[in-house]
């Protein structure tokens, strides 16, 4: 998808730097990429997954933050065209997953490795069926997850780490509860499951049996947000009518919320509740009509309204989120917000979206996300917030003017330039210059990149030909 114009008003001026913006490794070389996805840290080591097209299979690859990221050969499903790897979870310093399996779902049981010796499958609930649910949590040194054994279909397990996993608790005796959404708050596991009709939000002390805290819940696979002491979670208040609203439950009360401008008018449904930051709770509602995703946002105070920002899948580093976002003329890139101001920190790719496989996530002081430059295709980049002083001063150190621009563009730099490219919005290159001041009266009248090459970095800025 090339980039729109539509909002192209006030940002003639951005520009973006690449002195803390850098790719980790083609994983996978040539145009398409290995799809890398940042997925969870054990022994400090930063645990990816690569979707290898050649094989129709996943690989996963440990990354220190120093060396070239190693492929797990030992775990490597290529061996077993058409299989696929989930990782479950990190726990006391081994990593779970489970083998796609061939009819669908996730199966062929729990697999436990060490990092050392091969892989080995500590669980095979069902064999002849996907057993392995999606979601797992650590809790008082014990991993939770969901599984389905062919007695009491999907229900809630639990491993210590020495001995063969059990089942903890059956939920729906007659039928599989599915738990998943596990969420650690005020020193209890909160989740979702179902009794084959109506969802509850449960809470477990990791002794006692589950206790039901409401019904009606509608909840998805990821962890209900926590915010200033509180659970929030979206509940149906009717269950026949599917009309969901946002609630809060500070360990005691559920309470509903005041979000009247919510669906006012219209008939949203399906209402995610996505993140809390800075006090704000995000959320996103879809419009049943059309399908379409609309992302809200409340402050507690005043009434809920559109969210300028999507915080739905970000990365939190010394008060900033960091986050992907489809949100001007640049198409979708990686952003940061502070709460009050949100600045975008890349343009990997000029003529396109970066088309994000993955959330933004936080690994030694770093944001790793997957992206496309369209040149390697989509793999692993980082983003390093130490550099922002650097990044900055380099771009206070080159200004482009006048701009817009009517017969000739010039560039003040602190740095040597090397090479001056000006490329349209189909990222054709349409003329080259090797100097501080040029001639653009060949061109038509538009919107181009320039893109400004020197001894240690790259710049990027648009401009505007009259």
């Amino acid at each position: 998808m090339k980039k729109s114009l539509l909002l192209y008003i006030s940002l003639v001026f951005t520009s973006v730097s690449f002195a803390q913006v850098s790719q980790v490794a083609d994983l996978n070389p040539g145009a398409v990429g290995s799809n890398a996805i940042p997925e969870l840290t054990i022994n400090g080591n930063l645990i990816i997954s690569t979707w290898n097209a050649a094989w129709s299979a996943t690989e996963i690859w440990s990354y220190n933050g120093t060396n070239a990221p190693t492929k797990l050969t030992q775990i490597d499903p290529s061996l077993i065209p058409g299989r696929y790897v989930h990782l479950l979870a990190g726990f006391n310093g081994k990593l779970y997953f489970t083998y796609g399996n061939p009819s669908g779902g996730y199966g062929e049981g729990l697999w436990e490795y060490d990092f050392v010796n091969a892989p080995t499958k500590i669980l095979d609930s069902d064999p002849s069926a996907a057993e392995m649910g999606y979601s797992t949590i650590n809790f008082n040194n014990k991993m939770y997850f969901a599984c389905s054994d062919p007695t009491n279909g999907m229900e809630l397990w639990t491993y210590d780490g020495v001995n063969t996993p059990t089942l903890a608790h059956d939920l729906h005796p007659s039928g599989s509860s599915s738990p998943s959404a596990f969420t650690l708050f005020q020193s209890k596991i909160y989740f979702g499951a179902n009794d084959g009709t109506i969802s509850y939000l449960y809470e477990y002390d990791g002794v006692n049996t589950p206790t039901v805290i409401t019904n009606n819940l509608y909840y998805y696979g990821k962890p209900f947000p926590v915010n200033n002491n509180k659970l929030y979670f979206t509940r149906r208040t009717n269950n026949l009518t599917f009309s969901e609203c946002v609630h809060e439950f500070d360990g005691t009360t559920v309470t509903l919320l005041n979000l009247p401008n919510v669906g006012e008018g219209l008939d949203y449904r399906s209402t995610e509740i996505n993140s809390a930051h800075f006090g704000v709770l995000y959320f996103s509602v879809t419009e049943w009509a059309t399908g379409q995703w609309k992302y809200w946002e409340y402050d507690f105070t005043n009434p809920a309204g559109p969210a300028i920002y999507p915080l739905h899948q970000a990365a939190s580093h010394n008060n900033e989120v960091y986050f992907y976002h489809n949100g001007d003329s640049f198409g979708k890139e990686l952003w940061k917000y502070n709460g009050t101001n949100a600045t975008r920190l890349t343009d990997l790719n000029p003529t396109g979206d970066l088309n994000y496989v993955s959330n933004a996530y936080l690994y030694q002081n770093k944001i790793y996300f997957g992206a496309s430059d369209e040149v390697t295709g989509t793999e692993l980049w980082v983003y390093d917030p130490s550099f922002v002083g650097l990044n900055e001063s380099m771009l206070n150190s080159i200004n482009v003017y006048p701009n817009p621009a009517n017969s000739f563009l010039s560039i003040d730099a602190d740095q040597v330039i090397e090479k001056v490219s000006i490329l349209d919005l189909n990222g054709a290159i349409v003329q080259r210059e090797s100097t501080n001041k040029f001639s653009i009266e060949t061109l038509t009248s538009g919107m181009y990149i320039l893109k400004v090459e020197t001894t240690d970095d790259i710049v990027t800025k648009r401009f505007t030909k009259n």
